[in-house]
């Protein structure tokens, strides 16, 4: 993916370059066809708890976009869904969740140590249990490729759309069947295998489980040919590390859990996939839940502390006051 945000850098920096009258002309373009809004999902953690007798775990996810919640369009400003309701039912069990996701679009875009450990990580420390979910990209089916300007250009035309990029799924459904191309293709290996052996360097002992992806219901949006070619050539690589491998939740493939495209699940289809990802960490890893105080008293290592929290209501995601951009932002093109 480097290579991706690279290119998109290099879209927005001629673009910085135009005129001044003719950036004032595109303006109003921009703002209808190519704006950026905030990508909370992206910014979403749950810290450590500040009290000492609060038992939690922390859970270290790399993995694509799926976690967001989509009623409609997938957008930028969706919230994050499955991991929040994950992080309720873990609450009324009497464990409170610590979560991070690290972005991780298919199996060669994986942060090098610096990047995952030393910049992301440095705060947070050693997690407790680390899930790997991504791989899907290369079999998403696209038109106008996957450049910064075909990008936001969906973003807006779906957030604008809202209710009604449903009916517009289902004419496109069968046209992507028809023209729609594969995104460009990134094997498993080396990079599956070279990442868990980094993080097993990194930090011995903690748990890696690898979660299978969700498929889209709509056939239009997936090349389920190129889903499984991935899947076959993962599989031996996990066997081979001994990463356990997590079945998709049992929930049904219908588009009452869905967004429009089939793809990222609705409020009701994340409450769903929450309740079955925090059985699962319960049943696994519930003796890894331990207070602040029985984890110093072992020895870990010292975490410094939170930063201030902004003020939110019980049960909001807290963010990150001045968060790392992963990507060129693309608000100050035009």
């Amino acid at each position: 993916m480097s290579d991706d945000v690279e290119t998109a850098a290099r879209s927005l920096e001629r673009a910085k370059a135009l005129p001044a009258p003719i950036k004032a002309l595109l303006k109003p373009i921009k703002k209808l066809a190519f704006d950026m809004p905030r990508d909370a999902a992206a910014l979403w953690v749950l810290e450590r708890p500040e009290e000492d007798d609060v038992p939690y775990l922390d859970v270290l996810r790399f993995g694509a976009c799926d976690f967001r919640e989509t009623e409609h369009a997938h957008t930028l400003a969706a919230p994050v869904g499955w991991p929040r309701y994950m992080a309720d039912d873990l609450d009324q069990a009497g464990v409170h969740l610590a979560f991070q996701n690290l972005f991780v679009w298919h199996f060669e875009d994986f942060p090098d140590e610096a990047t995952a450990v030393k910049r992301r990580r440095r705060r947070r420390g050693r997690p407790d249990v680390i899930i790997i979910q991504t791989g899907g990209y290369p079999a998403m089916r696209h038109v106008f490729g996957f450049n910064i300007w075909s990008f936001l250009a969906r973003e807006n035309f779906g957030r604008r759309l809202g209710p009604l990029m449903r009916p517009m799924w289902r004419i496109m459904d069968p046209i992507l069947r028809l023209i729609g191309r594969p995104a460009p293709w990134h094997p498993a290996e080396p990079g599956l295998s070279e990442f868990v052996t980094m993080l097993r360097r990194v930090w011995p002992g903690v748990p890696i489980e690898f979660w299978e992806m969700n498929d889209p219901v709509l056939e239009g949006f997936w090349r389920r040919d190129i889903a499984q070619r991935l899947v076959d050539e993962c599989m031996p690589v996990l066997h081979d590390l001994d990463v356990p491998v997590v079945a998709a939740p049992p929930i049904p493939q219908t588009m009452a859990l869905r967004g429009a495209n089939g793809s990222n699940f609705n409020e009701a289809g994340s409450r769903a996939v929450g309740a079955h990802y925090a059985q699962h960490l319960l049943a696994r890893y519930r003796h890894l839940a331990r207070t602040a105080a029985e984890r110093k008293a072992a020895g870990e290592t010292h975490v410094a502390p939170a930063p201030p929290k902004p003020v939110t209501e019980p049960g909001e995601a807290r963010l990150p006051e001045q968060p790392t951009p992963e990507a060129p932002s693309g608000e100050d093109y035009f």
